[in-house]
Order: structure tokens, then sequence, then C-alpha cells
């Protein structure tokens, strides 16, 4: 039983650096390489497959993990039009470290997260002294958002929010809280 425990974390440290490094690349050029996903996903499989106490039911889990970490982000929720593919092989490679469970969890938290993201960042560009006196304007017949203001936000909201980091803290959140939130949502074992 100790040996499984190491083995499952040494998996989840190994799904937290891939998650990171995705991340910080994502984050600069707004792309997660192949060059991650793919190799990441494939020896997640053999160690899962390698590993004692995992073996046959290990790489299965792997390969669903994967599978499902691919097709939530990808096919799942009309994503497609906000998210590149980078986004969803990520997904796959982390679903293969964390297995289906864990990786139904990672998408749970990592949208609460980019969700965050995305608040904060219209947040940010929003003129708030310019919309608390445009709205005693705009009752007198005036625009809510001057045209310089609308364009910014427009352009804002128009604009690529990499998802990589918010995946890495949904992997993050998923490793130190994932048992507590099944146990929370009454699926734990």
């Amino acid at each position: 039983m100790i040996h499984v425990e190491h083995d499952k974390l040494i998996l989840q440290i190994c799904a937290l650096v891939v998650a990171i490094v995705a991340a910080i690349i994502d984050v600069r050029t707004t792309k997660i390489p192949n060059v991650i996903t793919f190799p990441a996903t494939i020896i997640a499989l053999i160690m899962r497959a390698l590993f004692g106490g995992f073996g046959m039911d290990g790489l299965l889990d792997g390969f669903l993990g994967a599978l499902l970490g691919i097709f939530l982000t990808y096919f799942g929720g009309g994503m497609r039009k906000k998210m590149y593919f980078g986004d969803s092989k990520l997904m796959m490679a982390c679903g293969a470290f964390l297995g289906w469970v864990n990786i139904i969890i990672v998408m749970m938290y990592f949208s609460i997260c980019w969700g965050a993201i995305a608040v904060w960042r219209i947040g940010t560009v929003i003129p708030w002294k310019s919309i608390i006196g445009s709205v005693f304007a705009q009752q007198a017949g005036g625009d809510l958002f001057s045209p310089e203001d609308a364009k910014k936000v427009q352009a804002r909201m128009q604009a690529l929010i990499p998802i990589g980091p918010a995946i890495a803290v949904g992997v993050l959140i998923t490793e130190l809280f994932g048992q507590q939130t099944l146990e929370f949502m009454g699926l734990a074992k």
C-alpha cells in the first residue's frame, strides 16, 4: 500500500510539473507545444503500466483519463471556440497522469479558475469611474461608455486568455483537495 501511494505521488508531481511548464510557455507564447504534451502522455501511460500496484488497471485508468481530458475540453461545452487544441492536449497529458476521476475534478477547478481570470481581465479595463458618471448621463440620454472605452473593453474581451495557468491551478487544487472534493460530493470510496 505504501508503494502504491509513493507511485501515485510521483504521478501527481509529474502532472504538476508538466502543467506548470506548459502554463509558463502558454503565458509567453499563447501556445502549448506538442513536444510537451505528447511525450508526457506516453510517459504517463508507461509509468502507469510499469509502476507497482497499477499494472493494466493503472494503464486503463490513465488511458481513460487522457481520453476524458481531451474530450471534455475540446468537444464538451462548446469550448472549441475559446480554446486551442494545445489546451486539450495538456488536459490529455494530465488525465494520463492523474486518471479519469481526477481529470474530471481538474476540469471543474480549472473552469472556475478560468472564469475568475476572465472576470479579472475584463474588470481591469472597465472604466469604473466613467461608468458611475455615465449611469447618470445615460438617464439624461447619454451613452454608458465612451467610444474609446467601449473599444478597450471589446478588445480585451476578444483577446486570448492563456488557459495553461488555469489548468495548472486546477491540477494543484485537485492534488491537494481531490479526495476532500470527492467526499464532499458523496463520491469517495
